[in-house]
């Protein structure tokens, strides 16, 4: 038996009522109650990246936590951040765990969206009460959004970074580009 995430917004994601709501004729995305795991607002029934695992994790921060970041945008293009994360498998079976990193605007800035995948990363197989490191690396050009004539606009503004595991487990930290 092999399980996995689930890696695209597939139309499970949305209840029975969803069809109703929008006409299959709107391709907009953004258009209420949205589309994709972006732009979505209503309740899901699979959240994106949700999956069944052969047994229980946990994930917290390689110490230290990340202090809150602070990019300066435009004038630092080249820019990365890693963020470091331990995963640990506390179940009774060897397993994988793909963990993704979400940033979720506290502001207006990436035009409607609720949240964006910016980074993901796996650990290979770990034997029952095994752990190990994982860096999870992103930019600020990762954020950038498209503005009403489809160039990549600045990603200014408020973020919260969103460690995602499994449905259980998530991690958070506030960082800005200014």
């Amino acid at each position: 038996l092999l399980l996995r995430r689930l890696p695209v917004a597939s139309p499970c994601r949305y209840p029975p009522v969803y069809v109703n709501q929008l006409p299959l004729t709107e391709m907009g995305l953004t258009v209420p109650p949205g589309r994709t795991h972006r732009f979505y607002s209503g309740p899901a029934e699979f959240d994106f990246g949700a999956g069944l695992s052969h047994t229980p994790w946990a994930v917290e921060w390689d110490a230290p936590r990340p202090p809150a970041l602070r990019w300066l945008g435009a004038r630092a293009p080249d820019a990365r951040a890693a963020v470091r994360v331990r995963v640990r498998n506390t179940g009774s079976r060897a397993a994988r765990l793909t963990v993704l990193a979400f940033v979720r605007p506290l502001g207006g800035q990436l035009r409607g969206a609720r949240q964006k995948l910016v980074a993901f990363g796996g650990v290979g197989e770990l034997p029952p009460g095994g752990e190990a490191p994982l860096a999870l690396e992103f930019a600020p050009t990762h954020l950038a959004a498209a503005d009403a004539a489809g160039a990549a606009a600045g990603a200014e503004g408020a973020y919260e970074l969103l460690i995602r595991a499994d449905g259980e487990h998530e991690l958070s930290s506030l960082f800005s580009v200014v």
